[in-house]
């Protein structure tokens, strides 16, 4: 993955309105993203319709168009006035079907006056955010929240359910965002405006067909795609900005050892912890002598955290609880303050291939669900009055967790299972929320691929919520 590091504010967004009763005061939206946006933007309007960007945007016969992100089309790669006019003429000969030809990184909109409808769509791995208000009179939307809460014109109340989903999940999983009136698209998802009417659904999936490979194949041929993107990154980047962040994990280290291979100097950036038992700087110090990349090193102090902390509060979006996101922090700062302007990651890696402990962890408990029913009970019953003995409790512990059905079961530790809602909130809290509504949205998830495996069903379920929704919000704030 690459980031782009920035200061605040944003160096690129979109927003826009639609409404094909009535214009708009542009003189809004250009305010917004002046106070916003750090680079030049581009303001587009025909009729009740506007949208500006910092990326492309374009008027083709009574469409605007406009991208933010770095996108690419199958037949024009990523010339973007050639991309946005094939993307004009794909989505008039075939509607929502014209995603399909769009790879890369992108927040889009496409917006027909004529039609009354508009068209609002991000990438596969929404690594790109955009935000909505969905109203029957018209449609807002931008890449940040910061952008339509200048602009206005909906409920910024706080949601009180966002809230507990936060507390939940440790961030807001989406469609919900902290604002009442205001929705976020979900990773490969697009929105229809039409007429006041509101449609949302994926436009892509991932398939989990179960097949038979040839691991070593599979494996040469995966290390000549991730050599190719980086030498494609290295191509666009003067060696002198471009860098790696390095942990000394296997995702990190593969990242960073491709870029040595592709580029030299290959400038690795490294954060360290002066606490026992919590510094890795010797596992990233291993990968850059191994790759023989150019390492650089910084250990975060408490007086950093002390700066720090408000400032990385001010670049978040939403609530965001990933306490991940202070050294990505502090590493992207790090980097910035020697000239680098991109930075390439492993994250996601694990949520990609399943390298996290969880995936192996609920392997174990499937075990126990492939015995019979009648013994699975029986087992059940025999352990339960080992529940208070010191050396059986695991085996108690374990029946208990493996009759627990997936996704519900990879929550059994999150702290509102562990305590009831009412022991943290009132009741005047509580009956503004449903405590049901972060679970089922998992269940929801979980159980939307077909014919998948629990593996793979899991791997949906993180790249739905773990990647959207959480580590690339922290890599991407990180990186502001």
């Amino acid at each position: 993955m690459t980031h782009n590091l920035h200061n605040s504010p944003l160096s690129s967004g979109l927003a826009g309105y639609f409404n094909p009763a009535r214009s708009m005061d542009v003189e809004r939206i250009q305010s917004a993203l002046t106070a916003v946006l750090r680079e030049p933007f581009t303001l587009s309007t025909a009729g009740a319709c506007c949208a500006a960007t910092s990326g492309g945007v374009m008027e083709d016969q009574g469409l605007v168009l406009a991208i933010a992100g770095r996108a690419r089309h199958i037949d024009a790669g990523n010339d973007m006035p050639d991309m946005l006019r094939r993307l004009a003429t794909d989505y008039r000969a075939c509607g929502t079907a014209a995603l399909q030809k769009l790879s890369g990184t992108f927040a889009l909109a496409i917006l027909d006056p004529e039609r009354r409808t508009a068209l609002l769509a991000i990438d596969r791995i929404g690594i790109e955010q955009l935000y909505y208000v969905p109203q029957a009179d018209d449609l807002l939307f931008a890449t940040t929240p910061a952008l339509l809460t200048r602009i206005g014109g909906f409920d910024a109340n706080i949601d009180p359910q966002a809230i507990y989903d936060y507390l939940y999940c440790h961030m807001i999983p989406s469609p919900r965002t902290i604002y009442r009136g205001l929705r976020k698209l979900p990773a490969s998802h697009f929105l229809e405006w039409r007429d006041g009417a509101v449609h949302v659904e994926p436009y892509w999936l991932p398939e989990f067909t179960e097949t038979s490979i040839d691991i070593a194949a599979t494996g040469r041929e995966m290390l000549e795609i991730i050599e190719t993107v980086i030498r494609r990154e290295a191509g666009e980047t003067s060696s002198d900005r471009l860098g790696a962040f390095l942990s000394g994990g296997i995702d990190s280290s593969t990242v960073a050892g491709m870029l040595a291979r592709t580029t030299q100097p290959a400038h690795t950036y490294s954060i360290g912890f002066n606490v026992p038992g919590y510094d890795e700087m010797d596992y990233a110090r291993t990968a850059a002598r191994h790759f023989q990349t150019m390492p650089h090193e910084y250990y975060v102090t408490p007086d950093d955290v002390a700066e720090w902390l408000p400032q990385i509060a001010a670049a978040t979006d939403e609530p965001f609880g990933n306490s991940s996101l202070l050294p990505a922090f502090c590493c992207a700062r790090f980097a910035k303050e020697q000239g680098i302007t991109r930075l390439l990651g492993g994250d996601g890696g694990d949520e990609l291939f399943a390298g996290n402990e969880r995936y192996a962890t609920q392997g174990i408990f499937a075990l126990f669900g492939r015995l019979p029913s009648a013994l699975q009970t029986l087992l059940a019953v025999a352990v339960k009055p080992l529940a208070t003995v010191p050396l059986a409790r695991k085996a108690h512990s374990y029946v208990k967790q493996a009759r627990t059905p997936l996704p519900d079961r990879m929550d059994r530790y999150a702290f509102l299972v562990r305590h009831e809602p009412m022991e943290v909130f009132n009741p005047d809290f509580l009956a503004l929320v449903s405590t049901l509504e972060p679970l089922e949205l998992k269940q929801t998830t979980f159980f939307a691929p077909r014919n998948a495996s629990d593996l793979n069903r899991m791997l949906y379920l993180d790249w739905h919520f773990t990647l959207h929704d959480n580590d690339l919000v922290k890599i991407n704030t990180a990186c502001r």
